[in-house]
């Protein structure tokens, strides 16, 4: 699962028709120094990813240590056209025909299809292995996240969350097993996870500045591409903890939870 949505502010000044007030302005705006235009700060882009969990890997079919390293590139308005690592991983996003295309090794392996306000409205491999299909509500919220993973023709699961929002929030996800779990298929079962954004140490919600929706269900996720984002970062999910570490701007450089770590960093 996984957004970018970039906000430019607009000021407006409005100015008298009278000459001698727009002078009188002019001295008083002059005497004091202070009263001056506020600088908008620009929105920072995340440059590149790392992330480090326990999942199945898809060529031995068995439990291992999946790294991900991914470096992010954008278009002039701003939006992400390109995620890739070194070893070859690529998807593409073009949003004129509205479709993002994974490629691995110089082959294309996957198609998706983008929303109007860019948020993934579906992706599936052309193999058959995995295909998943989101909603969002009249917000532009992730409503619901339906999985089908696939190891083989006797070894696959089948999962769907369903998120609540509050006030920007998720605050809980409700998660439906499909069954038809073997082998090294993800048996995560049925499960309700709730989201807390203050705890014994933070007692004020953390300002989420980066444009990332994040996920703490059965696993770490986050994205630019899954819909508006979260208002603040989540500091446990069911009672666990998740540690954040920000920079000197308030974005997030890293965060550990469970088995799994992601650090960021910002352009």
């Amino acid at each position: 699962m996984k957004k970018i949505f970039l906000l430019s502010g607009i000021l407006f000044c409005m100015f008298a028709s009278c000459k001698d007030k727009d002078d009188d302005k002019k001295i008083r705006r002059d005497q004091n120094p202070t009263d001056t235009v506020p600088v908008v700060p620009a929105v920072r882009r995340l440059a590149y990813s790392t992330f480090q969990t326990v999942g199945v890997d898809m060529n031995t079919k068995m439990r291992d240590t999946i790294n991900l390293n991914l470096n992010y590139e954008y278009d002039s308005e701003g939006r992400v056209i390109k995620v890739y690592d070194i070893n070859g991983y690529r998807e593409d996003y073009d949003y004129k025909g509205l479709v993002k295309t994974t490629f691995e090794g110089g082959v294309e392996t996957a198609t998706g299809e983008l929303n109007i306000g860019y948020s993934i409205a579906s992706d599936s491999a052309y193999n058959g292995s995995y295909k998943h299909v989101y909603s969002y509500d009249d917000n532009g919220y992730i409503k619901e996240y339906n999985s089908k993973f696939v190891v083989d023709e006797k070894n696959s699961s089948y999962y769907s969350y369903s998120y609540t929002w509050q006030e920007g929030n998720i605050v809980s996800c409700v998660v439906t097993d499909g069954g038809n779990h073997n082998g090294a298929a993800m048996e995560l079962g049925a499960s309700d996870y709730v989201y807390e954004y203050t705890n014994e140490t933070v007692s004020t919600p953390i300002v989420n500045k980066s444009d990332l929706v994040f996920f703490f269900d059965n696993v770490m996720d986050f994205s630019f591409a899954y819909g508006k984002k979260c208002k603040n970062l989540p500091v446990a999910v069911n009672n666990q903890k998740i540690e954040w570490t920000l920079d000197e701007e308030g974005y997030p450089v890293k965060v550990v939870a469970n088995n799994a770590v992601a650090t960021f960093t910002w352009k």
